[in-house]
């Protein structure tokens, strides 16, 4: 089993939207996938169409008062894709940041509850919250492979460069960076993803192109490659995945 994690300092970058594409089409190549969404925006929730829960069994999972396999049963729910299933944000999720804090480890605490899809699943994609707190910093350390997903701009750059200071976890290998919103024809963007190879990042060579396709993604509540099948953006993705595929070994 590997763990992917997406993660940003900023919103509205297509951390989710590259979270649910992913997740997708990894299952889409055979392989079982969870998609955990820890965003208390909920939206990876919302856009697969999968209801809420309340149940707190994801917080005893952390604290080692249930089991991962109890909990699998509970807080683990199917997706309308075959091969993708989804642990959805609750009101549990909410409360995680501060449990996680009143561990001795938290991110022994993550492993437990990554622990709930290590026999079923072969890919767990995250979608975290924006955040430098105990989530977050347990979860990128208990990650394979962390996906920083920006837009290249200078207030992207900053976050970026924030969330390594905050976070050392950040500056090393596994970690990669996803340029989103590219528009190819703006000597800014180019300029800005050049900036971020040259501070040391490791770019991930696919690059997400601004499209208002993923309005429609967003309005069919599916997958760019369902919504937008023939379009560079499903293209882009699809790349993108066999991208990651790769340097997780999959």
């Amino acid at each position: 089993m590997k763990v992917l994690t997406c993660y940003s300092l900023k919103g509205g970058v297509g951390k989710t939207t590259t979270a649910i594409n992913v997740a997708y089409l990894s299952s889409r190549q055979g392989y079982r996938t969870l998609l955990i969404d820890l965003d208390p925006q909920g939206s990876a929730s919302w856009m697969l169409r999968t209801v809420r829960t309340d149940s707190r069994s994801i917080t005893k999972v952390a604290s080692g008062k249930t089991t991962a396999r109890a909990a699998l049963k509970t807080s683990v729910f199917g997706t309308d894709y075959e091969g993708l299933d989804l642990i959805p944000y609750g009101v549990e999720t909410l409360n995680l940041d501060a449990h996680l804090a009143t561990l001795k480890s938290p991110s022994k605490g993550i492993e437990r509850i990554f622990d709930i899809g290590s026999t079923d699943y072969e890919l767990i994609v995250v979608d975290l919250p924006p955040s430098a707190g105990p989530l977050a910093k347990a979860t990128l350390v208990a990650s394979d492979l962390v996906i920083f997903v920006m837009t290249p701009s200078k207030l992207s750059l900053h976050a970026l460069e924030e969330a390594k200071d905050r976070i050392p976890t950040l500056t090393k290998r596994r970690t990669r960076v996803l340029f989103t919103m590219v528009d190819p024809r703006r000597h800014v963007d180019l300029e800005s993803i050049d900036e971020a190879r040259a501070s040391g990042s490791l770019v991930l060579e696919t690059q997400i192109s601004r499209s208002t396709l993923f309005d429609r993604m967003q309005d069919r509540r599916a997958p760019i490659s369902l919504a937008a099948p023939k379009s560079k953006a499903a293209d882009s993705y699809l790349q993108l995945y066999h991208e990651l595929a790769t340097e997780l070994g999959l």
